[in-house]
């Protein structure tokens, strides 16, 4: 039993919470961004240790136990890595550029 909203009496959650900063922190800094896109590089950490086997679970994905259905990672990319996004044709006249050159920051959800 722990305290209600005191995750730094609870050692697990501390260690995870630990953890989630300095993946941000790190994935930040790699990729040259601003503290801005913070809550996007938030989302993207948890996406990727959701995604990630871990030794409690022992080498089961937390999204496998939650879903029952083992997860792709086919599709996971460097995080900042240069990427494009393609632009419809009605949004775009015959003679635009059909794509719009981004970075990535984060990956949708299942």
């Amino acid at each position: 039993m722990t305290t209600s909203y005191k995750p730094q009496k609870n050692v697990v959650v501390e260690r995870q919470n630990h953890t989630i900063v300095e993946m941000v922190r790190n994935m930040l800094k790699d990729a040259k961004l601003h503290l801005a896109f913070n809550a996007k590089v938030v989302r993207t950490t948890i996406y990727l240790l959701n995604r990630a086997p871990t030794k409690a679970l022992k080498g089961i994905t937390p999204k496998q136990v939650w879903s029952r259905v083992k997860s792709s990672i086919s599709h996971i990319q460097v995080f900042g890595c240069m990427t494009y996004m393609h632009i419809p044709k009605e949004q775009r006249t015959k003679l635009e550029d059909m794509s719009l050159r981004c970075i990535l920051l984060k990956y949708t959800s299942d």
